[in-house]
């Protein structure tokens, strides 16, 4: 459960030392941690749980071993690779998969991936795609990672949170991520259009971030976007 005396400046705090974390190896974290939270003993166990629920995650990559599935949190290593170059869609180009999904436009992408913006035909309704890059989609263990994160994606019921609905199969055995599409700006682009924004409407979209993050924290998972 998220602390109750959690403010956004104190999350800010606990994320970058999650992600600072993340990048070290993990017999090099608990060093990392005496250090940088010797005067914050609070800080450290915030940040020590939310280790222990991802389950040390980068030596599940690299050891590619299911050993402990039950602590591995497999959806936030879509945020763990999200720095990793070279970006590459299994689609060359907008059409039909599976004669079921027609590719829009892509929307985004990720060190694990890319999402595309398509038309689910046989539902008839707008849904998000997210699949995993080329150099990825034959390794097992990231494929294994893209399943669990619908199991446990799933298990997250907010307004705030997009909503994921399956894991499907296309051309050349491809699995895809079929998740709500939403349509709209980022905050970026939003303080780039509008610039800074006033303090009530900056104090109501952090108010929403909160709640998603206190979601998907009740759930065991680290988000780390």
């Amino acid at each position: 459960m998220q602390n109750p005396k959690m403010t956004p400046e104190r999350w800010k705090q606990v994320d970058q030392m999650l992600n600072a974390a993340f990048e070290l190896q993990p017999e090099e974290i608990p060093q990392f941690l005496e250090k940088e939270c010797a005067n914050d003993p609070d800080l450290r166990k915030e940040v020590e749980r939310l280790l222990a629920a991802d389950g040390n995650a980068k030596s599940f990559i690299e050891s590619q071993v299911l050993d402990h599935p039950t602590q591995t949190d497999p959806g936030n290593l879509v945020s763990f690779l999200s720095e990793t170059p070279d970006v590459q869609s299994p689609f060359s180009s907008t059409g039909i998969l599976a004669e079921r999904y027609h590719l829009i436009r892509k929307v985004g992408k990720g060190g694990m991936g890319v999402v595309w913006h398509a038309f689910d035909v046989r539902l008839r309704v707008d849904v998000a795609l997210k699949a995993l890059r080329l150099n990825l989609r034959k390794n097992p263990a990231y494929v294994e990672l893209l399943r669990k994160e619908v199991r446990t994606a799933r298990e997250v019921i907010s307004p705030n949170v997009c909503r994921i609905f399956d894991l499907v199969v296309v051309d050349q055995d491809v699995e895809l991520i079929s998740m709500e599409y939403i349509d709209g700006i980022t905050l970026s682009d939003l303080l780039g259009e509008s610039g800074p924004l006033e303090l009530k409407k900056a104090r109501d979209i952090a108010a929403q971030f909160l709640a998603g993050l206190e979601a998907i924290h009740q759930s065991g998972l680290v988000h780390r976007d």
